[in-house]
């Protein structure tokens, strides 16, 4: 085994046990050169010795309007072929619209439906199943063109159908099928989904964002133009300190102060323009909802109360009511007796009853701001009458309330609205 193994020191030199090549064991260089531009070694870098002689340039003078004659010929032959190109394409726009126009009146087949004819001129003038219906002149029988709207078959026996089968149609005994609605794709009507408050402002939020990005990536495409960088009195400095533009920082001052009263105009206007537009929406919405009420009765409920001192609930009960898009009014003597009239449809008179007389609670104590004192009162409500009334029977108009001097002023409020019938006698 030992016998067989190579001596480590024959090994030397061989890198990765290639063999050396032959030509680098020559010592003849000229040798070596001459290989190497045949390209026999590739170990060698051919060089080029002495100077490497330059080749001249000659110049080349055009003569006086060579250029602009040439820039001429140029611009004359694209326009000749832009004008081609604009012929060609009319002509091939006129030849498609004769082609839809024959298609269209069945003198030639559409496309993709030639395939189908041989030949043009083997189409017949009629067809072999509308024979036994077309006479000798090449136009229907009579009988098929006769109005037999007014026949009764009842009437007929069988002799007369025998005797006048040629003179009535014979498609009068067609029995047409009814027709069956067409079925509504289902698929495709997905219900409407209702989101929280908190997924309503995420979905925002997430609008919001896309349309940044979009915005973003028009600008980084060129479509849009860059916006310019909102510069106040309190980052002017770092915007403006690499422009060289600047040469007069007070002149550059009222611009910017200029700019924020700008943004500052432009951003009431939109707010105002916004507040005006909420408003025209509340009083349309408003406008429809009473010209849609008058055309039904009010259902309408009244009640007494013996104090109404607390603050409290007469924010509630304005605020209700003109949430509820109430009619009637509150009238109460200083803070003692009055009466509560509501009219309105029938949800809403169901909602404000069981404010009145359950949520609210007309005994409770309260703290007088002024003064910091508890006061104790009791409000000791109770329902009148409740029913329904036509929309002429009352003139009120939306929703008040009144603190009257005395029973005297209260009537005469009641007077002017039709509306002393809800008052109870000897009440006041």
């Amino acid at each position: 085994m030992s016998g067989n193994k190579e001596d480590p020191s024959r090994r030397k030199g061989r890198g990765l046990n290639r063999e050396l090549h032959s030509v680098l064991t020559l010592d003849n260089v000229n040798l070596l050169k001459f290989q190497g531009r045949r390209g026999g070694n590739p170990y060698l870098q051919d060089l080029q010795q002495g100077p490497v002689p330059k080749k001249r340039v000659s110049s080349h003078w055009y003569a006086p309007g060579e250029v602009v004659s040439h820039a001429e010929e140029l611009r004359r032959q694209e326009a000749e072929r832009l004008e081609e190109e604009k012929r060609s394409q009319e002509v091939q726009r006129q030849q498609e619209l004769e082609h839809a126009r024959l298609v269209e009146a069945g003198e030639i087949p559409a496309k993709h439906e030639e395939v189908y004819l041989k030949d043009l001129s083997e189409v017949p003038e009629v067809e072999w199943w509308d024979l036994p219906f077309i006479g000798s002149d090449g136009q229907p029988h009579k009988k098929y063109a006769m109005d037999y709207s007014g026949l009764d078959p009842e009437e007929e026996s069988d002799s007369e159908e025998e005797a006048d089968e040629d003179m009535y149609p014979s498609i009068r005994y067609i029995q047409h099928p009814v027709p069956i609605e067409k079925p509504r794709d289902t698929a495709g009507m997905t219900a409407r989904i209702f989101l929280t408050k908190k997924e309503q402002r995420k979905a925002r939020r997430n609008n919001r964002k896309l349309l940044r990005q979009e915005k973003e990536e028009k600008i980084k495409l060129g479509l849009e133009p860059k916006p310019e960088p909102k510069v106040k009195l309190a980052n002017m400095m770092s915007v403006y300190e690499n422009d060289a533009n600047v040469a007069d920082p007070t002149q550059w001052e009222a611009i910017v102060r200029q700019q924020v009263a700008d943004r500052k105009r432009k951003h009431m206007e939109e707010n105002e323009r916004r507040h005006q537009e909420s408003v025209k929406r509340r009083k349309q919405a408003s406008d429809s909802s009473s010209s849609s009420s008058s055309l039904h009765e009010y259902t309408c409920v009244v009640y007494m109360f013996d104090e109404i001192k607390n603050p409290s609930v007469r924010y509630k009960l304005k605020m209700n009511a003109k949430q509820l898009k109430l009619k009637g009014c509150c009238l109460h003597i200083d803070d003692g007796r009055g009466i509560l009239i509501a009219l309105g449809d029938e949800k809403s008179i169901r909602f404000f009853d069981k404010l009145v007389t359950r949520r609210i609670n007309w005994n409770e104590s309260y703290t007088d701001k002024t003064t910091n004192e508890v006061v104790h009162w009791n409000g000791n409500l109770k329902k009148v009458w409740n029913g329904l009334i036509g929309p002429d029977e009352c003139k009120f108009r939306g929703w008040f309330m009144l603190k009257c001097n005395d029973s005297n002023q209260l009537t005469d409020v009641l007077r002017q609205q039709d509306a002393t019938v809800f008052l109870p006698s000897g009440v006041f």
